[in-house]
């Protein structure tokens, strides 16, 4: 399939580049021009030859939470930023076995993830361009990565919630028996010196 074609490329990349990992590199492209974001272990680029419009290419050592968290963050961003609920996806794993993080000749987790435009166009959204010619593609991939920056952006601020009301309410209840003995403490002691005037 696709997928194992790019890997033998890769390792043909790599026995011509003294080693270095194709995948590296790729990315190592898209960060110089400003087409990455990253969470975690996990990165994500707008891809700069894609299969089709909004194509994102997610990468990440082994498929951990980050990756995961990160496709959902892309798929999210289709459908709250783009307003493009209806999207395509393949998911590609790293080896199970052995147990350890892939190396040069192995794949890391990979996930491509297009948009395939509004479910209620009557138009199909591929055409005899796409399936034996090239693919035709009208999106700016700098546009892309620019609307899931701000997903990302946001959602890490979602993470830092605030206190839970009831804890917070629970917390001022117990501080308020304190505050009125303190202020009964206060009158009495107003009173006393009251007194004590009176008396002089």
């Amino acid at each position: 399939g696709l997928m194992e074609h790019i890997h033998l490329s890769a390792e043909q990349y790599a026995d011509q580049h003294d080693g270095n990992n194709y995948f590296s590199h790729l990315l190592q492209i898209h960060n110089a021009l400003g087409l990455t974001t990253s969470l975690g272990n996990a990165s994500a680029m707008a891809y700069l030859t894609p299969k089709k419009d909004h194509e994102v290419f997610i990468m990440s050592r082994t498929s951990g939470e980050d990756f995961f968290r990160l496709i959902y963050y892309t798929i999210r961003t289709f459908i709250d930023k783009l307003k493009l609920p209806s999207f395509s996806m393949a998911v590609f794993l790293p080896r199970l076995e052995p147990f350890s993080a892939p190396t040069s000749d192995d794949i890391p987790a990979v996930a491509r993830i297009i948009t395939r435009g509004p479910p209620d166009n009557p138009r199909n959204d591929i055409s005899a361009m796409e399936l034996f010619a090239a693919s035709n593609v009208n999106v700016d991939p700098f546009t892309v990565i620019r609307h899931l920056k701000n997903t990302i952006s946001r959602k890490k601020k979602g993470e830092h919630t605030s206190p839970n009301v009831d804890n917070v309410l629970i917390d001022q209840r117990k501080d308020e028996p304190q505050a009125t003995q303190a202020k009964e403490v206060k009158h009495e002691s107003d009173n006393a010196e009251n007194q004590e005037q009176v008396a002089l």
